[in-house]
């Protein structure tokens, strides 16, 4: 499945996604991952820090979802599709170097929203993050859906 200028421009521009997955009794785990990569050929590249519920439930069951919203502009889109998981030993480099200057990107950012609104931040959060994710998952979609507000005479519908 190829995407759409519009659909990869919007995930393009996320910095986060919500991935859900199913657990052993087929309810469904919602997880926040980084977007590594998204290519025009739909295939999405995502970052998994923890080898938590997410992977132990990909594992077993490759079927996947990942949904970006952008509230503002109230403009959204689901992915689905099917994941492979690919190991911290076969995370090429480039991968790792795309990864660090998310990291770098997001910590900037963080540090300048705080000084432009005269607060100090509690935390840096994605300072503690590993500088090298401890795997990678890669997944083909299938299928996209329109999360978008559509409008008909001026209303919602």
């Amino acid at each position: 499945m190829e995407f759409s200028d519009e659909v990869l421009d919007f995930f393009k521009g996320r910095k986060i996604v919500l991935v859900m997955t199913f657990d052993e009794e087929g309810s469904i785990h919602s997880a926040v991952k980084g977007i590594v990569q998204i290519e025009r050929e739909g295939k999405i590249v995502i970052v998994d820090l923890y080898c938590g519920r997410t992977l132990r439930n990909l594992q077993r069951e490759p079927r996947v979802s990942v949904a970006a919203i952008d509230e503002e502009h109230f403009i959204g889109y689901t992915l689905q599709g099917k994941a492979k998981i690919i190991p911290q030993w076969e995370i090429h480099k480039s991968f790792i170097e795309k990864w660090q200057d998310h990291l770098v990107a997001r910590i900037s950012e963080r540090v300048i929203s705080s000084v432009r609104r005269g607060r100090k931040s509690k935390e840096i959060f994605e300072a503690h993050f590993p500088q090298h994710p401890k795997h990678l998952i890669e997944i083909e979609v299938e299928n996209i859906i329109n999360l978008s507000v559509r409008l008909e005479h001026g209303q919602p519908f």
